[in-house]
């Protein structure tokens, strides 16, 4: 999806709008798999309340699916499919982003009570806040210690626990992070041994190898003093770079070769969307959340309220932007073993938890698994504005060939000439069937299904100068993999008063 450009410069392989779609390895462009509540009733685990943060949690005795909501923590029971209270965490402020995190056995989070980080002993199962801990707002596990971050009077302090024991908190293990006061917004361990710190206005990084010794030896590196990121939660490692969203749009660092260095590249990744990036509501966009799964980086940003409610989706392996899934309020992500397989838990506003149902393999698939929660996903589809090589002329549009993979789904084609509104191609909704023709012999072995062509005529819509094609997956699947164009040129009318855009 390249929306931030004119559309009729754009590439054979770009579109102009991607909703609810996916980029699949071959280029075909398919609908989106629907996500479906893991609870039974369907139903939030706290009426009313966000989810706080997801975690799963593995010990040698223990595998759960946890879920803080409502300033507890919540455990998820496969076999019933229920939620059950599982901590007491004590999270005072219910609306508050936590840091839950693990280090051994133990589960370690933050909380608004600014008390200090706080703990449950997996041995015990009691918890206690540690005395000596910093009043963190972020935290996570790397190089076998817990690091914290985001203290309201050290704003840009960084501390360090000893190894292996989150109950230890020595004071010459805190650092400061730049020689000014801009906060530390979010912290996420890389590659080797090094850990990307950002900051509101600049990002760092610091090499935690266990062989510099003591924490005040670990080397400090200023990747970008002018770059920062603005949400905790959005840093992610994308393949070899280290994703966040900034002031700027969706950045990247990127490791150097044969350097001790990294860069910020200082060309946002969301320059092709970077239209939608703007229409972010920048006063909520903290509460963004992002993660990086089965090859895509998805990142659930606030565009129509104050609360994250769409989600911008990059393909790592095309490199490009895959598009937008609408109406999905996450404010979490978890990914998580599952069935041989792993699957994308996501924790929404309202309070409820679901899976992101691209697990179920192709040959298993249903048709509610293109359903939100059983509401069919709508795809659409809005290609580059195609000119036929020439800008001027007007032409005459002869047809439009489709080729889609003959899989349960109904479509809708339209043709938007100059510009204007959508016109309904034919005579509307059509439905692609897996059939076997008559006549046939008994027995029958069902064969995979085979891409089919669809010719919509297009001469009856007028003259034109540039014209787009909307694909629209009303239900059902969607697998489009070429649209082929046909018109004729005319001549070009030297008395006409042409309008230049």
């Amino acid at each position: 999806m390249v929306s931030f450009a004119k559309s009729t410069g754009l590439n054979e392989d770009q579109a102009t709008l991607l909703y609810d779609s996916q980029i699949h390895i071959t280029g075909q462009i398919r609908k989106r798999r629907g996500v479906a509540d893991i609870k039974t009733p369907v139903g939030p685990i706290v009426a009313g309340k966000p989810i706080q943060a997801l975690k799963w949690f593995d010990t040698p005795t223990i595998d759960k699916l946890l879920a803080v909501v409502n300033g507890s923590i919540y455990a998820y029971d496969q076999s019933n499919r229920t939620w059950a209270s599982y901590v007491t965490a004590g999270i005072t402020n219910t609306d508050e982003t936590v840091s839950l995190c693990q280090l051994s056995d133990d589960l370690w989070w933050t909380d608004s009570t600014k008390t200090g980080i706080r703990t449950w002993d997996s041995a015990t199962s009691t918890v206690s806040t540690v005395a000596s801990s910093p009043k963190a707002t972020v935290l996570m596990s790397a190089s076998l210690r817990l690091v914290a971050a985001g203290m309201p009077d050290a704003p840009n302090t960084l501390w360090f626990s000893d190894y292996l024991n989150g109950s230890s908190w020595p004071v010459i293990q805190a650092m400061g992070i730049g020689e000014d006061g801009d906060p530390i917004v979010a912290i996420k361990k890389w590659q080797k041994y090094m850990i990307v710190i950002g900051k509101l206005q600049s990002i760092y990084m610091v090499d935690a190898n266990p062989q510099y010794g003591a924490v005040i030896s670990f080397p400090v590196l200023e990747v970008s003093a002018s770059i920062g990121c603005i949400a905790k939660r959005t840093m992610c490692q994308v393949g070899q770079d280290m994703f966040f969203l900034s002031r700027n749009g969706v950045m990247r660092v990127t490791p150097q070769e044969n350097t001790e260095t990294n860069v910020v590249v200082p060309l946002p990744v969301s320059q092709p969307i970077q239209d939608v990036v703007y229409s972010i509501r920048w006063a909520y966009a903290y509460k963004s959340c992002a993660i990086c799964y089965n090859n895509h980086y998805f990142l659930s940003v606030p565009i129509n309220s104050n609360d994250p409610d769409t989600l911008l989706v990059y393909s790592n392996i095309t490199g490009s932007w895959a598009g937008i899934w609408r109406n999905q309020t996450i404010t979490d992500f978890c990914e998580q073993p599952y069935l041989g397989f792993t699957r994308l838990i996501c924790g929404y506003t309202d309070g409820r938890v679901k899976e992101a149902r691209d697990y179920v393999q192709e040959f298993a698939e249903l048709p509610n698994d293109y359903t939100d929660d059983g509401v069919p996903v709508k795809s659409l589809i809005r290609t580059r504005s195609m000119v036929f090589n020439d800008d001027m002329s007007p032409k005459t549009p002869f047809y439009l060939e489709a080729e889609f993979f003959s899989r349960t789904g109904d479509i809708e084609m339209y043709a938007i000439l100059d510009g204007d509104n959508p016109i309904l191609l034919s005579d509307g909704v059509f439905t692609l069937r897996n059939a076997i023709l008559l006549p046939f012999q008994l027995p029958v072995f069902l064969v995979a299904p085979r891409w089919v062509k669809k010719k919509f005529p297009l001469f009856p819509l007028g003259q034109f100068r540039e014209i787009q094609i909307e694909v629209r997956g009303t239900g059902g699947n969607m697998i489009l993999r070429s649209l082929t164009l046909s018109a004729y040129y005319d001549s070009v009318n030297f008395n006409k008063q042409f309008e230049f855009r």
